[in-house]
């Protein structure tokens, strides 16, 4: 509905509800730079006009008929957070029909102990605590010495570029995930819930993941400066 008001130009002031546009505009007026006049009411041909934003040229590769057809076979692992996002909210909805984000589910599991098994049930039903076994699935070289020693030989530059990109993402004791677990942690320390022990637990194997990453990627450019 709020959709349809941006493309009407009727909207004013948002709610709390997303859409596409709604959510790029919003990223990127958090960091600084608004995209359009109304970050809360949007359309997509906006953004495309915005003279904040410049086209990316080369931003596609050539891959061969084989490549391709193997990437089809691979998980996407943005489609499966998706699916299991879309699963949890839905079962909470049953519950609360106000909840949009996930971080309304913790706020329900905290104030209403009653759900907390329910909720629990949700994420390990949906797979979210399984998602990330896609990127070790696909890319297994990221976590793993000798295979990227092995593509290296191969493809350097690749390799290079990754591990470059890799060690920008966040430092050992401070990202989204080391974050994630320390946030869930206070909430555990605040009122004690089964799901909010599993996310903690969840996000400190994910940071002890990142972790791995960085060691691998970090290990390799100082071999290969």
């Amino acid at each position: 509905m709020e959709a349809g008001r941006a493309w009407q130009g009727l909207g004013k002031k948002g709610t709390r509800k997303q859409f596409c546009s709604r959510l790029v505009a919003q990223a990127y007026a958090a960091n600084g730079f608004d995209l359009v006049k109304n970050t809360d009411f949007c359309t997509p041909n906006e953004l495309l006009k915005s003279v904040k934003l410049v086209e990316v040229v080369d931003a596609t590769v050539d891959v061969t008929d084989e490549e391709y057809q193997t990437w089809q076979t691979h998980p996407s692992g943005l489609d499966l957070m998706r699916q299991s996002t879309n699963h949890i909210l839905n079962g909470a909805r049953k519950i609360d029909k106000s909840i949009q984000h996930l971080s309304d589910v913790d706020k329900l599991v905290l104030e209403h102990p009653e759900h907390d098994e329910t909720i629990m049930q949700l994420y390990v039903e949906s797979g979210y605590l399984h998602v990330w076994e896609t990127g070790h699935e696909i890319n297994p070289w990221h976590y793993d010495p000798k295979l990227m020693e092995d593509l290296g030989s191969r493809q350097p530059n690749d390799v290079r570029w990754y591990c470059k990109s890799t060690l920008s993402e966040g430092s050992r004791t401070d990202n989204r995930y080391v974050t994630n677990a320390n946030t869930y942690q206070y909430y555990q320390s605040m009122r004690p819930r089964q799901t909010i022990v599993m996310l903690t637990a969840f996000y400190h194997m994910l940071a002890e993941n990142h972790v791995n990453r960085l060691d691998v990627a970090e290990d390799w450019l100082t071999r290969h400066p």
